[in-house]
């Protein structure tokens, strides 16, 4: 479904009820947080990767993304390890500045030399924000999970009686797409557990 489709069922839904009177563009907002919310507490835990070339004499580099998303760095393929800036005790390591990576590589300030695709930076997926401007946009969750976002705004502008109909069937899909996203490892860790 796209958004317009997704604003569309929750209006449906909603019927006749007090929900009827929320703005379509309160409506977006709504499945905008919900769809993030389901990404930041439940996503599946796959990171993006941005990759940067490393130019020698430059130090800071901006961020793909906020800091607290930064999952893992490596310089040439090498995971480094995150310090306080001027932490002159490890001999390479990243250090955050405001919006900007700074490399502290092999004990210089600046690198040495350049490497063409030498940074990369793993970080939590953050989804795209939705909104009324474009209601052609496709969540970022498996279609089949769609439903979670129309489940997800009608708790909050239903009517009360019918709310917890919308709440129950929340919780069932959010169990299921819990279950799918889960790390495959772990997936298989608790077949043996429970064998």
């Amino acid at each position: 479904m796209i958004l317009g489709d997704i604003v569309e069922e929750i209006l449906e839904k909603v019927g006749n009820g007090p929900g009827r009177d929320v703005s379509m563009r309160s409506i977006v907002r709504k499945v905008d947080t919900k769809h993030k919310e389901i990404h930041r507490l439940y996503g599946n835990n796959s990171d993006d990767m941005a990759v940067l070339d490393i130019l020698e004499g430059i130090a800071e580099y901006p961020l793909p993304c906020a800091q607290g998303n930064i999952t893992s760095v490596y310089v040439n393929d090498v995971r480094i390890p995150f310090r306080a800036r001027n932490d002159y005790t490890m001999v390479t390591y990243y250090y955050l500045i405001d919006q900007s990576i700074g490399l502290y590589l092999y004990g210089n300030l600046l690198p040495s030399q350049a490497w063409e695709q030498g940074l990369k930076i793993f970080h939590k997926h953050v989804p795209a924000t939705l909104t009324v401007n474009d209601l052609n946009a496709e969540p970022d969750l498996e279609e089949t999970y769609h439903m979670l976002l129309v489940y997800g705004v009608l708790i909050d502008i239903a009517e009360p009686s019918i709310a917890g109909k919308y709440e129950k069937a929340y919780r069932e899909l959010l169990a299921d797409y819990i279950q799918a996203t889960r790390d495959p490892e772990s997936n298989a860790i608790s077949e043996v557990f429970s064998l």
